[in-house]
């Protein structure tokens, strides 16, 4: 029985030591979504950086919140058309639902969005073509 407790320390150990936030340290990130002038009203974006995603829904008004790592992050989007989960019959096979935006912002290597994250408070507003 002895085992138990110091077995649930150890493990509580190394969850507090693996959630060491200074060695990424964050900052927030708020900002507006859109696309060809308009306003984003829904998907998500994303901040990558060192291989870490930091991701966020957009709002109804193409506005989101997140905190990202500081420094040069690469940003994608992505917005698909939404799926009923109760159709009897679903879309045909290999294809998924419709992208809303184009589909070179959903990969980081292909979407040409960055920022710069610095520590602080931070305003990254993002106008997809």
């Amino acid at each position: 029985m002895a085992r138990r407790p110091a077995a649930l320390l150890l493990a509580l150990s190394l969850l507090l030591i693996g959630c060491n936030s200074s060695q990424f340290p964050t900052a927030k990130v708020t900002g507006k979504v859109s696309h060809k002038g308009k306003a984003l009203n829904g998907g998500q974006i994303t901040f990558f950086q060192h291989g870490r995603p930091y991701i966020a829904d957009i709002g109804q008004d193409g506005s989101y919140s997140l905190m990202a790592g500081i420094g040069e992050c690469q940003v994608t989007v992505e917005w698909r058309e939404s799926v009923a989960n109760d159709l009897p019959i679903g879309p045909k096979k290999g294809k998924g639902p419709k992208a809303l935006v184009p589909e070179k912002y959903r990969l980081p290597r292909t979407s040409g969005l960055t920022f710069d994250v610095k520590s602080g408070t931070n305003e990254a507003n993002f106008d997809l073509s």
